[in-house]
């Protein structure tokens, strides 16, 4: 499991050319079995880590990947064991003498469904406070999902060791989330991923445990989306230049992935076998010359498009001359050909020049559609 930033363009409706151009921004992503979900992170996070490393003289990610693990194992958990699993944000602001156990145990006592929960205490400016993602299994019967968890749960919390109970869906009118479906469940991985940041935290007590969840009943869990997580068909173009005896030849590989409203597009620049005299600005050339025919017969086959508010996140990789590929879902076993290798440092060095290219070509390419389409 690991932690990635990445390069997010996100499209938008351009009123004056009449047609979509896009914005780029900086993520944050983690990898879970194969998936990857965006992470609660802004500006601001990575402001104030930054704050906290210099006071303690360390090196810390805004986001804790021990926490992102446990967390996602806790809603992974919900997912495959509860009927009707339903996410709220509950923030409790602790009085004076009391801790964390004293709410978790009283959760405990006033429920009357099967629960699970995500916890993080936090101090802001003095105000403790746990920000609270609980799932409940709703039941099926129950029509109104507001009242049902504000009665049931919300206002049964009030007690002497809370001087403030606060309902984010239930105030703001904000959606609940069903881990059962699988575009709710990547919303529920982005929306609880807020209680794994490392920031806020300075001021709590040594020895004081600033995060947890509930009890993790299936040990050996899986996580299956599989009508909201598609990974598209891997496609190599194998560009050949030069004449038969005289030839220069790389391959170029792409792998689009449709998680919800995130559309992952991999590239990879491998197996060179180029002329020493070739400068990274004729392997751009010809990059572009392949693309410019490829790439659109690869979105036509595969019918790929855009919606209004889909962000595209591009990565790009150059990788040494390869002679065995091992096509899987998501994995791609490659053995390396030593003497092939050399212009692997050539091409690195260009990679951000590559990655524009291909950007271009990708914006040029994939058609933007309305969400009600």
């Amino acid at each position: 499991m690991k932690q990635t930033l990445e390069t997010v363009r996100k499209p938008y409706f351009n009123k004056e050319l009449n047609s979509y151009k896009y914005s780029t921004t900086t993520e944050r992503f983690i990898t879970y079995q194969g998936y990857k979900f965006l992470i609660n992170s802004g500006v601001r996070h990575a402001v104030d880590m930054k704050v906290l490393n210099k006071v303690e003289g360390t090196d810390k990610v805004p986001f804790k990947t021990s926490y992102l693990e446990t967390m996602l194992k806790c809603l992974v958990d919900a997912r495959n064991n509860l009927n009707n699993p339903t996410l709220t944000h509950i923030t409790l602001h602790l009085n004076s003498g009391y801790k964390v156990s004293d709410i978790t145990e009283r959760l405990k006592r006033i429920s009357v469904d099967t629960i699970s929960y995500i916890w993080s205490l936090e101090d802001k400016e003095g105000n403790v406070h746990i920000h609270l993602f609980l799932i409940v299994d709703i039941p099926n019967t129950e029509l109104n999902i507001n009242d049902y968890i504000n009665n049931n749960y919300t206002e049964k919390l009030k007690c002497s060791a809370l001087e403030r109970v606060y309902n984010t869906q239930y105030k703001e009118n904000e959606p609940y989330y069903n881990l059962k479906k699988d575009d709710e469940f990547v919303k529920t991985v982005h929306y609880a991923s807020y209680a794994t940041k490392q920031t806020n935290k300075n001021n709590i007590d040594k020895g004081v445990r600033s995060f947890g969840t509930s009890k993790i009943k299936d040990k050996n869990q899986l996580l299956k989306l599989e009508n909201f997580y598609v990974v598209h068909d891997y496609f190599e173009e194998f560009l050949l230049l030069g004449s038969s005896d005289d030839s220069e030849s790389f391959r170029l590989g792409l792998t689009i992935e449709k998680a919800g409203t995130y559309t992952n597009v991999y590239w990879s620049v491998r197996d060179f076998n180029l002329l020493p005299t070739t400068t990274p600005e004729n392997l751009v050339v010809m990059l572009d010359d392949t693309l410019q025919v490829a790439l659109p017969s690869f979105i036509q086959k595969h019918r790929l498009y855009l919606h209004p508010d889909d962000n595209i996140i591009e990565y790009i990789e150059v990788l040494p001359t390869l002679n065995q590929y091992k096509k899987k879902t998501t994995e791609h076993v490659e053995t390396v050909i030593e003497s092939k290798s050399k212009h692997v440092p050539l091409v690195a060095d260009f990679e951000d020049e590559l990655l524009e290219i291909v950007s271009l070509h990708l914006q040029s390419c994939m058609q933007v559609k309305d969400a009600s389409m």
